[in-house]
């Protein structure tokens, strides 16, 4: 039997839009010169925000890195990529049973990163 990572089980992002660029345009008013800029300094930062969840040692710092992602995708219209960051900021990795915590955030990043890519992809940037 296949499992389900809670991560995305909690997220329920099945046809949720990847992109939704109305918002993007929405939020920049319009201006393309800006859009490409924002989705550019995104795209520069999804490395570093990934880093800061594989390297969180804490509830808290779990957890503001989380946090960050979902902001930043969630304000370029990033929408299942902010969804799952905003369950992954709500799994509570560092509280299943000794030993299992990396194994726990691991699979966790894991799916996060495929979605950070699934959006680079979709604004047209490369894939990590």
């Amino acid at each position: 039997m296949t499992s389900v990572h809670p991560l995305a089980s909690a997220a329920d992002v099945a046809g949720m839009a990847v992109f939704d660029r109305a918002y993007l345009a929405r939020f920049t008013l319009g201006n393309e010169s800006l859009e490409r800029e924002v989705l550019g300094l995104f795209a520069a930062q999804v490395p570093l925000y990934l880093e800061r969840l594989t390297v969180a040692e804490t509830s808290l710092a779990w957890k503001e890195a989380a946090h960050t992602l979902k902001g930043a995708a969630g304000g370029l219209g990033l929408q299942r990529l902010a969804r799952l960051a905003a369950a992954a900021e709500k799994l509570e990795v560092f509280a299943v049973a000794a030993g299992d915590t990396a194994a726990a955030k691991a699979e966790a990043v894991r799916v996060l990163t495929a979605a950070a890519d699934e959006a680079l992809r979709a604004i047209g940037a490369p894939a990590r």
